[in-house]
This record gives structure tokens, sequence and C-alpha cells, in this order.
């Protein structure tokens, strides 16, 4: 027989066993891109305000009389430098850790859980959040020296850390901004350290977020490491979104290298929404075993964000929405869904904003578990720490999941 004729012969065979694009086909690759186009739109909903994304972010304000409260943020960067001062880091990655300090006020008239951007900066400190510093630290020694500066103008039972993790679709003016409004909600007292990874802070670029979160996990590490030698009492670790991915690989790697020699400064961590497969965080907290005193995870059922994820991710389960809180429990968590919470966000993605809200009820229930919690420190000489009745009466539907003791 030809060969030619045999080839063609089988060819035709391959073709007509092939199943053809039916109209059903169609139908539902339609259906799953407009779903994705949907859902992508709520997520860049999320931004709300576009001055997150502004070069001219950290323009300082410096003003004599200042009515707001100023925080010092001290940052440990994997984030690109930006070209000009007024941005300090712009999307995308560096090979190294660089650090920043930067002091931001937040205004009077501030709304818990908002943040009062300026429609143009540096804005107006009576109504808005201002700059009034922003500087690069030439050095780790320099960063770890301003570190000590903050931790020696408190009392010793101040001298705590708390560190932040961003999450995905974060520019770093929104990182720094979002972490003055937590501090300053809670009344934390200690030190707050921002750590920004090289998020491009563009809704479509999932995929880049997730790799630049592996790009700095060495960083992470690096930071962890010179935060435990200096001569804080206390250091809090919370992450938020793709955030806590970082941070969890970051743990695993601190533990299997034993670059951090004592862990006992690291009382809580916290993961806020967190964007981790939940198989993939199963077999992380196997590998770092189960910690001494419980992480804290916050869930919510009706995530936008964490939908979409799953989506693009197989369909497997991200943990801020995985719906058996025991399992999670039973792996050394204490899981506090958020679902009944009023979101300020369309995608329902935001709500560990309003921390400064519902974590003094979060301590409270479990402290009537008997479980202490470590963490954000409650300043109550100042009114922005708030008496737990009206939480209750608003109706806060928390539910609490703890280990078994």
């Amino acid at each position: 027989m030809n060969s030619n004729y045999a080839n063609d012969a089988f060819m035709a065979r391959r073709t007509q066993d092939r199943p053809p694009f039916t109209g059903i086909f169609w139908h539902r690759l339609l259906r799953q891109l407009l779903g994705f186009g949907c859902l992508f739109f709520a997520l860049a909903m999320i931004s709300g305000c576009a001055n997150r994304y502004s070069t001219d972010a950290f323009l300082e304000n410096n003003e004599v009389q200042n009515p707001g409260t100023e925080h010092t943020i001290l940052v440990a960067s994997a984030r690109a430098l930006a070209e000009d001062p007024a941005t300090l880091y712009k999307g995308g990655r560096s090979d190294y850790v660089s650090h920043a300090a930067v002091t931001l006020s937040v205004p009077p008239n501030h709304k818990s859980g908002e943040i009062e951007w300026p429609e143009q900066f540096p804005g107006d400190p009576k109504r808005h959040f201002t700059v009034r510093n922003a500087t690069y630290l030439d050095s780790k020694a320099a960063f770890k020296n301003a570190i000590e500066t903050e931790l020696s103008q408190r009392p010793p039972e101040q001298r705590n850390l708390f560190v932040f993790i961003h999450g995905y679709n974060t520019s770093f003016a929104e990182a720094t901004y979002r972490l003055a409004q937590l501090a300053h909600d809670t009344g934390y007292t200690g030190v707050p350290v921002l750590v920004t990874w090289g998020s491009s802070g563009n809704t479509l670029e999932y995929l880049f977020d997730l790799n630049s979160t592996m790009i700095a996990r060495d960083g992470l590490v690096e930071t962890l490491t010179t935060l435990n030698e200096t001569s804080a009492r206390e250091i809090i670790l919370m992450s938020h979104s793709m955030g806590s991915l970082l941070l969890m690989e970051g743990i695993r790697q601190a533990h299997l290298e034993g670059g951090v020699k004592d862990t006992r400064k690291f009382t809580q961590v916290i993961i806020a929404a967190p964007d981790i497969d939940v198989d993939l965080f199963k077999a992380q907290m196997r590998r770092i075993g189960k910690p001494d005193r419980p992480f804290i995870i916050l869930v919510s059922r009706d995530d936008v964000a964490l939908r979409l994820s799953r989506k693009i991710s197989g369909g497997v389960s991200r943990v801020g929405a995985y719906e058996n809180d025991k399992e999670l429990s039973e792996l050394g968590a204490i899981v506090v869904d958020v679902t009944e919470l009023s979101a300020r966000d369309p995608a329902r993605h935001g709500r560990y904003a309003d921390a400064g809200d519902f974590a003094p009820l979060v301590r409270e229930m479990l402290k009537d578990r008997g479980i202490e919690m470590a963490g954000l420190q409650f300043d109550s000489s100042n009114d922005r720490s708030r008496p737990l009745e009206p939480l209750i009466d608003r109706g806060l539907g928390i539910v609490i999941t703890s280990p078994d003791r």
C-alpha cells in the first residue's frame, strides 16, 4: 500500500474521531468568560479610590500646626525602587530588600475602617491622611536602628512590633496608608512595620503577583531574623489575602532552615482572608507543626475575590473562604468567621480593615474560652478604644471555632 495513502487515511480517521466544537461547547466557554469578566470587574472595584496609584502619594505636608495623629511606619521592601521620591516604590520586584521610614498623619475627623484619601496630594491634615515624612533608609543597620529608636521612645510594656504584609493588587501607597489606619483604629501602642513585596497593583496580573510572593520569601525570612534581633518584647505578624501565602511560606522556610533561632518573641500570627489553596495550607501546617499559640484565621464565605481565585486555581477552596472551620482548627488555628459583618468593598475581601471595631470583641470571646489573644494591644487612655457593649448591640455575627484543648 502506498505510504502516503496510508498516512492520509490515518489522519482522516483521527479527524473523524475528534469531537467537534459544538454549540454547547461555545456556550459554556462564553459563560465561563463572562463569569470571569464579572468577577474581575468586582475585583477592580476594590480599588475604590484611584489615588492609591498616584505617583505623588508621598509628597510631604510640612504644615507646622498638624491637628492629626502621627504614626511612623518602618518598611522592609522587596519592591522595585521608584525613580520619583514622591512615590518611593513602584509596582514590580526587587532582588534585594530595601528599607524606608514613613510618618503618616490621620485626620481628627477619621472614620474607623476608612482611609480619607486626599483629592490632591499632599492633602489637608484636617481632613485627609497626609505624609509628614518619607525617606529611604540606606541599610539594614539603619532600619534596625530606626526600630530601636522607636522602641526606646515607648514605655517597656509597649516595646512591641506589629508586622503587616499586604495582599494581591496592592500599591505601596495603599499598603502604607492601610497600616497607618489599622494602627490608629486599634489604638496600637507598639511600632508598626510594613513588609511589602512586588505586587504589580494591577487586577489582571494575578499570576505575576503570585510569583512575586515566592520571590519575596528569602527577603521575608531575612526581615524576620532582623526583627527578632531587636529589643522588642513581642512581635505580631498579620497578613492579608495573597500576603498570607508569603507569610506561611516564610514561616515554613524559617522552620526548615532554622534561621530564626529563638521564636518566642513571635507571639501571634493573624492571617486575614488568606488566598491560599487549602491543600497547600494543610501541607504547610503539617511541616510547621501545631504552634504553641494557635494562628488566627479571619474567614468569610461570601468573599468574591477568593471565589475568583478558586475558579482560576482548579476549583480548590481558598483558606479564607473554607467552610470546614473544625478542620482548620484541628491544624492549630482559631477560625474567626466574619461573614455577617458588613463589608465596605464590593468584593467583600477587606473586612480586616475594621479590626478596630471587632478585635476587642474577638479578644473577649476568646478570653471566655480560656484563650489569651496576644497581638493588638489597646490603649485605654484614648477614645479609639471602643467598649464592647455597642459592638454587641450592633449584633456582630462573629463565629469562633477554636482547637480542642
